[in-house]
């Protein structure tokens, strides 16, 4: 269910970005096939698009608002949990997200979206249905690769695949009407609107979808008036049949009436002077504002989680015979508390440096012989990034892969810095917000104890403080518990209020 809401709602973005430009720039011009063939391919792109998903490294503030919506659709936030602890001490949260009433506005979203396409499918199928039942019910002549069925009645005359349907009178009084209908059957425009029809049923909700569906059947009128033209039937005699034949009722959506609406539409066109050929090109300016599109829809890199890096290199280790080898050089990666990286003790500016760092490594191995072993050797402080550590990780692999190397990469548990210079708790911030203090973030735990002191002794008379609380979303659960108890147990009697929020690195 998230997973449709999110790709109508990609999917109707890109439809109304590329029927936008449409109306915009291109619905006035002559280009009726041309813009018949765009409006058809760019549809079936557009439906496609949010199937293919753009990876960004870093995600900006373009893709806030998306993220968010698919967080929220998608993903159950995650509650940083408070340990069970006997303390007089209340703790009062502030929840951002009720989980029960997020999925019952779902389900209520969704049961209308299924009312409203359930309903279209039943419009759609009572027309189809009406045209079946005109063709029935008459015989059928089988002419110049279509079926054409003559009625008696007065009857609108249309088109519907390989059917041709004109009244006896149309027929014999009128042959550009019938004209006019062999150029719909020739031209195929029955498949357009059954395309148009399930791209209308999936987006009913859209009104530019059903705007330019109407588009669509205009340009539809506008090459089967332009064939009746090229006959060399005389203009002015036809557009006076279009205006007698403007009175008559359109009673099937699905098929291509000869008394299409917006008869004013049509008739300026067969006088309006060809476009200029250059004014094709204007379709091209439509690719940067639906790539802009994409980009806005990029979601973050996968960069996997450590624990399946940790499998991948150790099986990739088990799969070497190290029995043979005789003398062996370890190379060493460090990433640091503040996700730094060294290499050989060196620091690499950047990962993207990475591989040019393990480029040397890699040519030793290639060039050594099978008794000489050269291994990597990770390691990383507790405090350091997941997610930026498994970006480097995600590096290191890629560089062993692409030269056609198996890793001889081991990775050492995390190391706790106990150094009061280091900060321990990497990754969270506290702030006050009744007291005139900045945010403390990346604090060690001294620098915690004379933050809080300070709070203290501000407010001494307070019965409780508020305290703002915020960790990365991958931080480590003790770290977070025990920050917490710490402000808990350090502020002491009064009552101490969090405010807690996950900020992403």
């Amino acid at each position: 269910m998230s997973a449709l809401l999110i790709y109508l709602i990609k999917s109707s973005l890109y439809l109304t970005l590329l029927y936008g430009f449409f109306w915009l720039a291109m619905r006035k011009v002559t280009f009726f096939r041309l813009n018949r063939w765009m409006l058809l391919i760019g549809t079936v792109v557009c439906m496609l698009l949010p199937f293919h998903t753009v990876s960004v490294e870093e995600t900006g503030a373009i893709q806030a608002p998306m993220l968010s919506l698919n967080e929220w659709l998608v993903e159950v936030p995650d509650a940083l949990p408070v340990a069970e602890e006997a303390t007089p001490q209340p703790l009062v949260m502030d929840k951002s997200v009720d989980e029960s009433g997020r999925l019952d506005f779902l389900h209520i979203l969704f049961a209308i979206y299924l009312i409203g396409a359930l309903y279209c499918i039943f419009y759609v199928g009572h027309s189809l249905k009406r045209m079946w039942q005109v063709i029935e019910s008459f015989p059928k002549v089988w002419q110049n690769g279509y079926w054409l069925v003559v009625v008696p009645d007065r009857i609108a005359s249309f088109c519907w695949n390989r059917y041709v349907v004109i009244s006896e009178e149309d027929f014999w009084m009128h042959p550009s009407v019938l004209v006019h209908e062999e150029a719909h059957q020739r031209k195929h425009h029955s498949w357009d609107l059954i395309l148009f029809s399930v791209v209308a049923i999936l987006h009913w909700f859209n009104p530019l979808v059903w705007m330019v569906k109407k588009e669509l059947q205009l340009i539809h009128e506008y090459e089967a008036d332009n064939e009746v033209l090229r006959q060399g039937i005389d203009a002015s005699e036809y557009q006076l049949l279009l205006i007698q034949k403007a009175v008559g009722p359109k009673l099937y959506s699905m098929a291509n009436s000869f008394n299409q609406h917006k008869l004013k539409n049509r008739i300026t066109m067969m006088h309006q002077e060809k476009s200029n050929s250059w004014g094709r090109l204007k379709w091209l300016m439509v690719v940067p504002v639906v790539a802009g599109a994409m980009f806005a829809f990029a979601q973050p890199e996968d960069m996997g989680n450590l624990a399946s890096y940790k499998a991948y290199f150790q099986e990739a280790v088990r799969k070497q015979n190290l029995s043979m080898v005789e003398t062996g050089n370890v190379h060493s990666f460090n990433v640091s508390y503040d996700n730094r990286i060294f290499f050989k003790n060196e620091e690499i500016a950047s990962r993207k440096d990475i591989k040019r760092a393990l480029a040397p490594i890699l040519e030793k191995i290639r060039t050594s012989s099978e008794k000489e072993m050269h291994c990597l050797g990770v390691s990383y402080e507790a405090a350091a990034n997941e997610k930026a550590l498994c970006s480097y990780l995600k590096e290191i692999k890629e560089a062993y892969e692409e030269e056609d190397i198996t890793p001889l990469v081991f990775i050492s548990e995390p190391s706790y810095a106990d150094a009061e210079g280091v900060k321990r708790y990497y990754g969270i911030e506290i702030s006050f917000p009744d007291k005139k203090m900045p945010p403390l973030r990346n604090f060690t735990e001294q620098e915690l104890k004379d933050a809080v002191k300070q709070v203290a002794s501000a407010s001494v008379n307070d019965e409780y403080v508020r305290v703002g609380f915020r960790a990365t979303k991958n931080q480590k659960m003790e770290n977070v518990n025990e920050v917490r108890r710490m402000l808990k147990n350090l502020y002491h009697p009064q009552e101490v209020i969090f405010r807690q929020t996950v900020w992403k690195e």
